[in-house]
């Protein structure tokens, strides 16, 4: 999430880890009410402490937790996305926030394929890893971080696998 960058970058990174942990469970099972409302008010929280752009994108996103369940091509997007920040971004805590925020995205992947009841889901969601693995090749990360993308990315792989798509 673009937020959890934003966040990072205003309040610090204990923050953006408190996001993190939030976003985190709501992606484990979107279908939790409960985890799905706590997003929401730790986006509205953090989004009003850190105000400006940061509180602006927080707030759209609170709405849009209330509102969605995640898809395959929205989860890509945030993925790239986040790919696209960790590489703009200097070394340090909110690098380190923010690459944290991709790895949870990669994870993401499987949850999907569990949930979406659509019987192409675990194909789009590999060919996005495919896409994925092929971009971490020439983008700007640090070895270490390329190593650990790329074994998300391996582990996301193995668990569509481990999934019974359409079942929760």
């Amino acid at each position: 999430m673009r937020a959890i960058t934003l966040i990072a970058r205003r309040l610090g990174p204990a923050a953006a880890a408190a996001l993190l942990t939030a976003s985190r469970a709501w992606l484990a099972n979107p279908d939790n009410d409960a985890s799905r409302e706590a997003l929401a008010h730790q986006l509205r929280s953090l989004g009003g402490r850190a105000g400006g752009s940061a509180g602006r994108v927080a707030g759209g996103l609170a709405r849009q937790v209330e509102s969605r369940r995640v898809s395959v091509g929205r989860w890509e997007r945030e993925m790239m996305s986040l790919r696209y920040e960790v590489a703009e971004l200097a070394s340090g805590s909110v690098r380190a926030a923010a690459f944290d925020a991709y790895l949870a995205q990669i994870a993401v992947g499987p949850v999907i394929v569990a949930r979406s009841g659509k019987p192409d889901a675990r194909r789009h969601v590999l060919a996005a890893f495919d896409n994925e693995a092929r971009a971490i090749a020439r983008e700007a990360l640090g070895p270490d971080e390329r190593r650990r993308a790329l074994e998300e990315i391996d582990a996301g792989r193995a668990g569509c696998y481990q999934t019974d798509p359409g079942r929760p």
